[in-house]
């Protein structure tokens, strides 16, 4: 993982503009209607505040943060990156990806920190394609229409660093089962070059290497505090009150049974779903459906209500009776409850 200690990173801007966007109008480094976007941005991103303390993060806290901070988002997230520009591939065939995973730095004048922006693709007439996931569901989907405008300053960092006057950002809507991923539909959205952003992403950052440098960055109120601010509040308390053990070979034994059991919890939590998603399909239609195997029985309740006919019954207990259980290492009795 990226070692960015001493760095500012490109999508952790977003929220230096907007915490300094009263300033940057005051400036007229922007406009009234890039301040408004920049006020109306969501209060989760990153601040002055948790850069700050973040920048000051020894290499072990780093790599601790980086793990108490991931978010089974951010893991799906990695894991369907390749498979939606796949995905863009397929459908703009026109294009080729000539770059991944390129890193460019810019220091900028009077800030100790340099700025640093990895793009996902390249492509070969040397537009950055930028690829973003979301939920599947409706709701989520229809509410994209247009780049967020935290990704659209993230973008815009993309752009300057690496020389590029054109984007994409590419969206796949991702349905999930397990670890088990489909992109079931994408959106395509094109970015330029935008110097009134750009100007203000390079004033932000003197602005917070000054306050930075002050020392005035180390103290918030708080009732001030984003959740930005609190995640790193709570790992900086946590990291203090952890000590590190060495482990013996006993205690080295108990850890990797721990794991062991784990897996097996993961693996039982996830046919659980399956069975759910199963029964659910089987018994549509039917309030209830009974199977017993030789390894456990599924009692399915389709809602609240039951069907009190004995017609109604045994068609529920037939459909029940053709799902497939496979092999499934399970306790002695399942019950599945499907609202």
């Amino acid at each position: 993982m990226e070692n960015r200690t001493y760095n500012i990173g490109a999508s952790e801007v977003a929220g230096l503009l907007k915490e300094y966007a009263g300033n940057l109008l005051k400036e007229k480094v922007i406009g009234d209607e890039i301040h408004d976007k920049l006020v109306s941005m969501p209060n989760y991103l990153d601040t002055a505040y948790s850069i700050n303390k973040k920048l000051k993060f020894t290499a072990k806290q780093k790599e601790g943060y980086s793990e108490f901070a991931y978010s089974k988002l951010m893991k799906r997230g990695h894991e369907v990156e390749d498979m939606i520009k796949n995905v863009f591939l397929l459908e703009n065939a026109n294009h080729q990806v000539v770059e991944s995973q390129t890193r460019k730095t810019k220091q900028i004048e009077g800030c100790r920190f340099p700025l640093v922006a990895v793009i996902d693709y390249k492509l070969a007439d040397g537009t950055i394609l930028e690829v973003k996931s979301t939920d599947a569901n409706e709701y989520n989907w229809s509410k994209i229409n247009e780049v967020a405008f935290s990704y659209y300053i993230q973008v815009q960092c993309q752009l300057w660093l690496h020389e590029a006057t054109n984007a994409i950002v590419f969206y796949g809507a991702v349905s999930s089962n397990g670890d088990n991923h489909q992109i079931i539909d994408t959106k395509s959205y094109k970015v330029v070059i935008d110097k009134e952003i750009i100007n203000a992403i390079s004033q932000s950052i003197k602005w917070f290497c000054y306050q930075y440098g002050k020392g005035i960055l180390d103290v918030k109120d708080e009732s001030l505090k984003t959740s930005k601010d609190i995640q790193v509040d709570e790992f900086l308390k946590k990291d203090a009150q952890t000590i590190e053990i060495i482990a013996d070979a006993d205690l080295s034994s108990l850890i990797n049974r721990v794991q062991e059991l784990q897996a097996q919890v993961d693996e039982y939590d996830d046919l659980q779903k399956q069975l759910k998603e199963i029964v659910k399909e089987k018994i549509a239609g039917n309030k209830t459906a009974i199977i017993k195997t030789n390894q456990f029985e599924v009692s399915a309740n389709y809602s609240k209500a039951s069907f009190y006919d004995e017609e109604s019954r045994q068609e529920a207990i037939r459909k029940a009776q053709e799902i497939e259980i496979g092999s499934v290492k399970s306790a002695p009795k399942l019950t599945i409850k499907i609202k």
